[in-house]
């Protein structure tokens, strides 16, 4: 579907989403994927009152952003996969609404990546899957706040140049990496191994493994292991 095409009352497999504002209501949708957002600048609001046979469903975005969107519920989904890396463009902002989960493959040939340039909001947010990995490039800002990493792996990792916060985000099997001294960490933190090469201070955290490597402050934390 391109441009403002609408589609009403039909039966359809999957439907695929290239650009505009579609306009998709009371149609049969067989696919456990039935949108697939080639564009993440798609306009998704003129999307609702379809019935879908699976009941497990998610929506399939990859490209580049280049706008500033919201991803939410869509006709009552909200489990977005990665069909591709997704990119924040510089000068987009990307935010993800409370509730929403973002799935990897459990491919280990599909290993897809956010990558941000620009700006990312994600608050309440679960990221699950295979290799989940945010990467916030110079210039880019990712601030994450009460979000859940599950899955196999995953990592976040701010580059130099990048900023942002990470309030109270959690899981298992995750990683963070911080090279910038323009990433705050507040309220706490539950991390696999936490990377430091920038002086922050971290405060009431919960980490298997410190790996430090800057004149960083880790205060009233719990660690198994401390590497200096």
């Amino acid at each position: 579907v391109n441009a403002s095409a609408t589609v009403t009352n039909s039966t359809i497999s999957i439907v695929r989403l290239y650009s505009g504002s579609p306009t998709l209501t009371g149609n049969a949708i067989a696919s456990g994927t039935p949108f697939v957002m080639h564009d993440p600048d798609v306009d998704m609001s003129g999307i609702s009152g379809n019935i879908f046979t699976p009941s497990d469903l998610r929506i399939e975005i990859s490209g580049s952003l280049n706008d500033s969107r919201t991803l939410d519920f869509v006709d009552g989904i909200g489990q977005y996969v990665y069909g591709g890396d997704l990119t924040v463009s510089n000068g987009s902002t990307l935010t993800i609404a409370p509730g929403v989960e973002i799935h990897t493959t459990n491919s280990n040939s599909s290993v897809f990546d956010l990558e941000v340039y620009g700006e990312l909001h994600a608050a309440g947010v679960l990221f699950t899957g295979h290799y989940d990995d945010i990467n916030v490039h110079s210039g880019g800002r990712a601030d994450l706040s009460d979000c859940t990493f599950s899955g196999d792996y995953a990592e976040v990792t701010y580059y130099a140049g990048s900023s942002g916060t990470v309030d109270n985000l959690s899981g298992e099997y995750w990683d963070l990496s911080i090279n910038s001294d323009q990433v705050s960490i507040v309220n706490g933190i539950d991390v696999d191994t936490l990377n430091l090469d920038s002086a922050i201070a971290v405060t009431n955290g919960t980490i298997n493994a410190l790996n430090v490597n800057a004149s960083a402050t880790v205060t009233n934390s719990t660690i198994s292991i401390v590497r200096l």
